[in-house]
């Protein structure tokens, strides 16, 4: 829900709409009216009385980037009337009332909208309907999404998806980039599937409703959802299969190239539905990770959009609870992190901690270059950060131990318990870096000073590809990634090595020991198809990508005793690595000066992943665990 409220409130509309009682709401109905403006008659039901009616998932502001440059807003300019009152709506929701009048099975319906049913200048009441947003969007007969108006890419993306739905599962593995435009796809997906079809889904999922905080309580909590775009609209199971399919395969680089992409998010949230079901006593936490790439215009809602999916887990708890006015956004993460390590067994909240390159709010302290606690996760840096795996139960890098943990909830501080396991001497370019074609000469720096036989027994070449996807490949996930990936990765990096000039080619894969075995085919290193080479009957060239790219902002580190692992930006040589009791990864930590605290004082830097070391190996060394701070 926007922070900002409508420039020219309705003068005496709510006056006579007042919600007395708990558990009402108001809901609006399109009516006729003569003068061709939009009309609606507006009316307080109780939800205790099981009203049917239709909630509006929706963006307040453009839908697309070209909105946004021919001037469209989140400001309310459009006019319409509610029970005879003048109201000024948003551009966008205008357009949908426009196209649901000339709708009979929408202009049927009531409807539940927050820029309407909720009186925006009313912060009690505004806080009252957000706390109540789980109950109207679960309680709705459907949720339908409104995408924005339609442009000329969205009749043939609808139908692509529509097409694309009724796949079969074999049909969609010989779907691929590489065939993109060849008569095999052409025939699986007539009359569609040419190139200017996939570039409409592409588009499609770059619309900024994609980018919204609050869709994730929405969707989640909705018994039945229709998407519409325009006079266009597609049942949201169809949307989900796209957007798996184009998730987990290599048409994920080729969704996101040039442009940004949410094709992920429609799978994402349903992966956050199942966790609600299979989970519920860690969906809060679960919910704010996956709600990373997410934006509010309030950062407080990053939390707030999250309070209907978590439900239960946070009712009547006070640091849950929506507050508009005086709590700013780092109390807001300040409360909810403290509340989340109150309510856990585990410290997972800490390993997503990641350090100042990820950090926008200062500490509520009227000091600007304070900042957050660095174990307090800034939700609002819209990122997808991480290992790439929300939960992270394949790792135990402490074994099973129990946490120890102490809150100081007015230093906001914490004490923990850990075992050093050493510090990091040399680190290499970010995924991201080498994702975008720059160079990585630091990775042949790594590499080189790499053991030529780990201390696991593996190759060093070997250990360098599966630290780089942390070990993991899929779908399905399996861990330790499967050994097709080794000769993915070396025909990967090898393309990649001819692509910058920073580096030279040949020592690089002198050092891996690579051989080259087999040349591209023909006409292969087109822009289009400079990583999609097929490897026989094993994993392709982009299939490694694929799994690659699905954690970018990390860089691999090398250690002082030769340890190879990969984690946050945001690390820097001299950080150390610990296993943490209750963390199921190693923890990167900074010091920072001891104060008058008698113990050692850290800010964390994020998880990581250390090879050889998630699976409570570092126990064997039988070296004491200490209490350190937590700053």
């Amino acid at each position: 829900m926007p922070p900002h409220i409508p420039s020219a409130p309705a003068t005496g509309l709510y006056d006579t709409l007042r919600l007395t009682h708990e558990n009402e709401i108001r809901l609006m109905r399109l009516v006729p009216n003569e003068s061709g403006d939009i009309a609606c008659d507006i009316r307080v039901v109780s939800l205790e009385d099981r009203p049917q009616y239709i909630a509006l998932s929706y963006t307040w502001g453009p839908s697309t980037d070209e909105d946004e440059a021919r001037g469209v807003t989140s400001d309310p300019k459009s006019r319409m009337f509610c029970n005879n009152h003048k109201v000024l709506v948003t551009e966008n929701f205008h357009g949908f009332l426009v196209r649901a009048a000339k709708n009979p099975s929408l202009a049927s319906n009531e409807f539940w909208v927050d820029i309407i049913s909720i009186n925006q200048h009313d912060q009690e009441e505004r806080s009252s309907q957000v706390n109540m947003m789980a109950t109207i969007y679960s309680s709705a007969a459907s949720v339908v999404i409104w995408l924005g108006e339609e442009d000329e890419h969205t009749e043939a993306a609808f139908d692509m998806i529509r097409l694309l739905g009724k796949c079969s599962e074999d049909s969609l593995k010989r779907i691929t980039p590489r065939r993109l435009g060849g008569e095999e796809m052409l025939d699986i997906l007539a009359p569609r599937g040419d190139t200017s079809s996939w570039v409409s889904v592409k588009k499609l999922f770059q619309r900024r409703y994609f980018t919204r905080a609050w869709i994730i309580q929405e969707i989640t909590l909705a018994p039945k959802i229709d998407a519409h775009c325009g006079g266009h609209s597609v049942e949201w199971p169809n949307v989900i299969k796209v957007s798996k399919f184009l998730t987990e395969t290599p048409w994920t680089r080729w969704m996101g190239r040039f442009h940004e992409s949410y094709h992920a998010v429609p799978n994402l949230l349903a992966a956050n539905k199942r966790t609600k079901i299979t989970d519920g006593k860690n969906i809060m936490l679960y919910s704010l990770i996956r709600a990373r790439r997410f934006r509010a215009s309030d950062p407080r809602d990053k939390i707030y959009s999250l309070l209907g999916v978590a439900g239960d887990s946070v009712h009547g708890k006070h640091a849950f609870n929506p507050v508009y006015g005086e709590r700013s956004a780092a109390e807001a993460y300040i409360l909810a992190a403290t509340q989340i390590l109150k309510d856990s067994d585990d410290l997972l909240l800490l390993a997503h901690a990641e350090g100042e390159k990820f950090r926008n709010l200062q500490r509520p302290t009227g000091d600007a270059n304070t900042p957050l606690p660095s174990w307090v996760p800034d939700w609002s840096a819209p990122h997808s950060l991480g290992l790439g795996v929300t939960g992270y139960t394949r790792f135990r890098a402490a074994g099973y131990l129990d946490r120890t943990l102490h809150i100081d909830e007015i230093s906001q501080r914490l004490i923990i318990e850990g075992m050093p396991l050493d510090s990091i001497e040399l680190f290499g370019e970010s995924k991201d870096q080498v994702l975008k074609g720059e160079p990585f000469p630091q990775w042949y720096h790594l590499l080189s000073n790499l053991s030529e036989v780990y201390h696991t027994g593996q190759s060093r070449s070997e250990v360098f590809w599966r630290t780089l996807i942390t070990d993991t490949s899929g779908p399905p996930t399996k861990h330790p990634a499967l050994s097709e990936y080794g000769p993915a990765f070396f025909s990967w990096i090898e393309r990649k090595l001819d692509t910058v000039q920073a580096i030279e080619k040949s020592s690089f894969l002198s050092t891996l020991k690579v051989q080259k075995t087999k040349d591209p085919p023909d006409g292969f290193s087109s822009p289009e198809n400079d990583m999609l080479q097929s490897l026989g009957d094993g994993i392709s060239v982009d299939g490694y990508e694929t799994t690659f790219s699905h954690s970018a902002h990390l860089r691999p580190f090398l250690t002082v005793d030769g340890y190879f692992g990969i984690g946050s930006e945001s690390l820097l040589k001299g950080d150390s690595i610990w296993i943490v009791r209750g963390s199921r990864v190693p923890l990167i930590l900074r010091k920072v000066s001891s104060g008058d605290s008698i113990l050692d004082e850290y800010c964390i830097v994020g998880g990581a992943y250390v090879h050889g070391f998630m699976h409570g190996e570092a126990l064997d060394s039988g070296c004491p665990f200490k209490d350190i701070v937590i700053v």
